[in-house]
């Protein structure tokens, strides 16, 4: 291969990434994927808490404890592995 056949003026350019695409179903698909993760992403900032409402607010920095302790027997080893 000849490096003077590289195409090599492109850019990175996401904008307009999806408009492109052909079928108008997968950018509706891609659209609903970006909501899901987004919702994900959401839901999953419990894991880093906000330290300042922890300290103004009891009841979360209880909820908190309790929701670490669950984490921590979840992810904990599987009793049967434990007395076998």
């Amino acid at each position: 291969m000849n490096p003077d056949d590289l195409d090599t003026a492109y850019s990175l350019d996401t904008d307009g990434i999806w408009d492109h695409m052909s079928d108008p179903r997968e950018k509706e698909e891609i659209a609903s994927l970006n909501v899901r993760l987004a919702t994900i992403e959401k839901r999953l900032s419990i894991l880093v808490p906000d330290s300042e409402l922890l300290k103004r607010y009891e009841v979360l920095q209880d909820l908190y404890s309790q929701y670490k302790a669950a984490e921590a027997l979840l992810d904990g080893p599987d009793p049967e592995e434990i007395y076998t």
